[in-house]
C-alpha cells in the first residue's frame, strides 16, 4: 500500500492529510475557513452527480464499454450515501476528530520547520535516531534505497520492490556524491538529498524518480526518462503536455530554491502561473482517462500553487556602513492558487 490522502470537513473546517503506509502523517493542512470547506463540499457533490450519471448510463447501455474516454472520470470509485441519520462506521468515525487532527497537523508543521531550521546542526546520529526524520520521509514506499538516505541495516536488505531498489543501492553507493546539507568538491549541496557524478547517475536503469512518474509516460512526474526530446510514452497526447510543461517554461524555481525573491520549500518545481495554464489547457484537450488523471493529481494534490512575477523596486547597490547608493527594478515572485481540475 502506498501513500494515503484523507480530505475531510465537517462544513466549518477541511482537513487534508497525507499519510504514509504505516499511518504516519507525513504532511497536513488544516483550513478553519468556511469558504474552503464550502467550495469543497460543492466539488465533491458535482463529482457525486456525474459519477450517479456514469453509472446510470453503463447500467443502460446493453453492450460493454470498453471506451477509455468514457471511464475517464470515476473507474475506481466506491461512494456510501448515509441516509436517515445513520451514522458513520466505526472505522471512519475515528477520523473525524478535528481537535486532534489540528494538533497533530500543527506538530507535524513545527517538526518540519524545525528539521528544515537546525538542517545544519543536526549530525548524522540524530537524524538516524529521529522516528520521523527528512530522510525516512522521502524514501519511497516499498523500497529501502530509493530516495534520501536508506532504510537498510545491511548491504543484502532490500524492500518489497527489489528490483529497483537494487538499481537505487548501486546508485546510491557511488564513491563520488555531495551528501545532503554537505559541502565538497568546492559545491556546497543545499537539496535534502545526496547528489552525485553524471556517471552513476547514467548507470541507473531505473532510478527513485521514475517511482513517482505516471506508468506509460516518460515526462509526467518527477522527472523524466525520455533519452531525447522526440521520445514519448504510451499515452502521447498526456505525454506531450506534460514534456511541454517541463521543458518549455521559461520561468520556474527548483525545490528547496531561492529565486525571483521567493524561496520555494516545497521538492518538486514551482511553476510560472501561465505554464500551469497552458498545461492545464493542454491536458483539458486531451481528455483521456489519463490526462484527467495527471490533472487531477498535479492541480488538485501536488501543484495548488504557482507564482507570477511583478517588477518591484530594490536597492542594487549599498555602501560599506548600508546606505543605499543605487536602486532599480527586479522582478519578485508572488505565490497565487492554481485554479483546479
Amino acid at each position: 500500500m502506498g501513500l494515503k490522502l484523507r480530505q475531510l470537513t465537517d462544513g466549518r473546517h477541511l482537513v487534508q492529510v497525507i499519510y504514509t503506509p504505516n499511518g504516519v502523517i507525513q504532511d497536513c493542512e488544516y483550513i478553519a475557513e468556511g469558504k474552503s470547506a464550502r467550495n469543497f463540499l460543492k466539488t465533491l457533490r458535482k463529482e457525486l452527480k456525474m459519477a450517479l450519471d456514469e453509472e446510470s448510463y453503463r447500467l443502460q447501455e446493453k453492450k460493454s464499454l470498453d471506451n477509455e474516454k468514457f471511464y475517464r472520470h470515476f473507474g475506481n470509485v466506491t461512494f456510501r450515501l448515509l441516509k436517515n441519520g445513520e451514522k458513520l462506521p466505526p472505522n471512519i468515525a475515528s477520523w473525524f476528530n478535528y481537535d486532534r487532527l489540528k494538533t497533530e497537523c500543527f506538530e507535524r508543521h513545527e517538526e518540519l520547520t524545525y528539521m528544515m531550521e537546525h538542517k545544519n546542526k543536526e549530525n548524522e546520529n540524530g537524524l538516524t535516531r529521529s522516528r520521523r526524520s527528512l530522510r525516512e520521509n522521502f524514501i519511497m514506499p516499498g523500497t529501502k534505497w530509493c530516495g534520501a538516505g536508506q532504510l537498510a541495516e545491511k548491504y543484502n536488505d532490500l524492500g518489497v520492490d527489489r528490483k529497483e531498489d537494487r538499481c537505487c543501492r548501486t546508485h546510491d553507493n557511488c564513491r563520488i556524491n555531495i551528501g545532503a546539507f554537505r559541502r565538497r568538491f568546492g559545491l556546497f549541496n543545499f537539496r535534502p538529498y545526496t547528489i552525485s557524478h553524471c556517471k552513476c547517475d547514467r548507470r541507473k536503469k531505473r532510478d527513485s524518480m521514475e517511482l513517482l512518474r505516471v506508468p506509460g509516460t516518460k515526462w509526467c512526474g518527477k522527472g523524466y526518462s525520455a533519452t531525447r526530446y522526440s521520445q514519448l510514452g504510451g499515452y502521447t497526447r498526456t505525454d506531450r503536455c506534460c514534456r511541454v510543461h517541463d521543458l518549455r517554461c521559461p520561468f520556474w524555481i527548483g525545490g528547496m530554491e531561492k529565486k525571483y525573491g521567493l524561496y520555494n520549500w516545497r521538492i518538486n518545481t514551482l511553476m510560472h502561473c501561465r505554464c500551469d495554464e497552458r498545461f492545464r489547457a493542454c491536458l483539458k484537450l486531451a481528455d483521456t482517462s489519463v490526462s484527467n488523471m495527471v490533472g487531477k493529481l498535479f492541480f488538485n494534490i501536488v501543484q495548488t500553487k504557482c507564482f507570477i512575477l511583478k517588477p518591484v523596486k530594490v536597492c542594487t547597490q549599498r555602501s560599506w556602513w548600508g546606505k543605499c547608493l543605487r536602486r532599480g527594478y527586479m522582478k519578485q515572485a508572488f505565490l497565487r492558487d492554481n485554479l483546479s481540475y
